[in-house]
């Protein structure tokens, strides 16, 4: 995993922010990823207390087939997506927070690969 990096929220009350994870094969050899699902990635916000508060595949469904991406010898993948930034009871978020990038591979290929970045949530009032 090389990054996972996001631009600045707005501060409406309904924000999001667009979260980018890159993954990047050193390997001098293809890879293989084997998925599951149709969900090749998620992004968790995560609090102090190690509880996810929201994560990017909160409101989606993904088809249920099993899928596979190969990533050559220095070849880079990028995936995004937008988050929406309030809890899932539907409260704003503010504070600090742990937003956890991560490729969401089957169960046989053990833990994927992930990585982490804080990030400051403000709300100001309009």
């Amino acid at each position: 995993i090389v990054c996972i990096t996001t631009p600045c929220p707005s501060n409406e009350v309904t924000a999001t922010a667009t979260f980018t994870l890159t993954v990047t094969n050193h390997l001098p050899s293809s890879q293989t990823l084997r998925f599951n699902t149709g969900q090749k990635f998620d992004f968790d916000i995560v609090d102090a207390a190690g509880t996810t508060v929201r994560a990017w595949s909160d409101d989606k469904a993904f088809t249920m087939a099993l899928s596979s991406l190969t990533i050559g010898p220095r070849q880079t993948l990028t995936f995004s997506g937008d988050v929406k930034l309030d809890d899932r009871m539907g409260q704003q978020l503010k504070g600090q927070y742990t937003v956890r990038g991560r490729l969401a591979v089957s169960a046989s290929h053990g833990v994927g690969p992930s990585a982490s970045t804080s990030i400051s949530v403000e709300v100001t009032p309009e």
